[in-house]
């Protein structure tokens, strides 16, 4: 392999510039910069000049005037994020990548009306934006089959880099984990609120946990579009004092306190491309309950209890479970903490600059 440590690289991304209001993309594109420039690398993310929330109209404006002014001479590597650099022509034939941090049309399926459109569309401008580059990158081998399926790319276009975490970020935080005296039956959720987080699915669950369980609690952490119809079920299921829908947290920190007042970390998602919070939880010596479909096992392995889809007697017993049981639950704390070091960022900054074709 060709010296990459001391490329100049350019990320395109029209995305959320603040963590709290983004998504697991977000994170994962300032972490993965920020490794790479700890390397010896030079990244210049190139966001719209406009910082306001990323509206369609403002993501696909700033993609069509990025052919006009982004300067690709500049740049020895270029990585279009998802649909970012759908307009724009590489100059070079082997400089140019996409990293797909979601399969749109994938996410589409667990949509509905607008949002199922505006994915479909979203997918449109992915598979041209595939289509044209040297390289693209997924987050999990799931996704690889996927955006092969989606977009009919041949195997060897696609490498498969996953998400990262700083694992020095959190060490503080697993180290009073271990140190608490006792299990306190408190759980906690984080994700931006879409259908296919199924954050509904665990509020039904938890009847079973509090009816067993009476002081449990669940704290749900993230903004999106279910937050106000997640509150409604939780008042309907007269379970107001057991479970609160937090919303959007401004600050990272405070997502961190969130994590350490926690002792169980549950997201039943039905979708993901690969889930960083699964990274932070373990990062936090939490146990994880999460399903077993898409990107999730191959994610969390035998360090969390997997439940199967639509099983809400399976989603409650493997809560309860871990709360009870504590030679399990130090069991999947220990396990968790070992296996995300294969996640820390400098890992997966190598792992992306060995990829890469130049």
């Amino acid at each position: 392999m060709t010296r990459k440590e001391g490329l100049k690289i350019a990320f395109l991304d029209s995305w959320f510039l603040e963590q709290s209001q983004g998504s697991g993309t977000t994170v994962a594109i300032r972490g993965l910069s920020e490794a790479l420039i700890s390397m010896g690398c030079i990244v210049d993310i190139i966001s719209p000049t406009i910082k306001n929330r990323p509206t369609i109209m403002r993501r696909l404006l700033y993609n069509f005037l990025l052919p006009l002014k982004f300067d690709q001479d500049n740049y020895d590597v270029i990585v279009g994020f998802d649909i970012d650099g759908c307009f724009l022509k590489p100059k070079r034939h082997d400089n140019y990548h996409v990293f797909l941090h979601g399969i749109a049309g994938e996410e589409a399926k667990f949509e509905s009306g607008f949002s199922r459109m505006f994915l479909l569309f979203l997918s449109l401008l992915e598979r041209k934006n595939v289509s044209k580059a040297k390289k693209v990158f997924v987050s999990s081998s799931h996704s690889q089959k996927i955006a092969s399926q989606f977009y009919q790319l041949p195997e060897d276009k696609i490498s498969v880099v996953p998400n990262g975490i700083f694992l020095r970020f959190w060490e503080e935080t697993f180290q009073r984990q271990l140190n608490k005296k006792e299990v306190v039956p408190h759980i906690i959720s984080v994700a931006r609120q879409y259908p296919r987080k199924n954050t509904s699915f665990l509020i039904t669950a938890m009847k079973e946990v509090v009816f067993r369980i009476p002081e449990a609690r669940l704290t749900v952490v993230g903004g999106g579009p279910m937050v106000d119809s997640l509150r409604s079920q939780v008042s309907e299921l007269g379970l107001s004092e057991n479970i609160e829908i937090v919303g959007e947290v401004p600050a990272n920190k405070d997502v961190v306190n969130f994590y350490e007042q926690a002792s169980l970390f549950c997201l039943p998602s039905l979708q993901e491309g690969f889930g960083i919070v699964f990274l932070e939880a373990m990062c936090s010596g939490l146990p994880i309950v999460a399903m077993n479909v898409s990107a999730v096992p191959e994610v969390l392995g035998d360090c969390a209890l997997l439940v199967q889809e639509n099983d809400l007697q399976g989603l409650s017993d493997s809560i309860i479970r871990i709360l009870q049981d504590e030679e399990l639950y130090k069991t999947l704390q220990s396990k968790g903490r070992k296996r995300v070091e294969n996640f820390d960022w400098t890992v997966v900054a190598k792992c992306f600059l060995e990829s890469l074709v130049i």
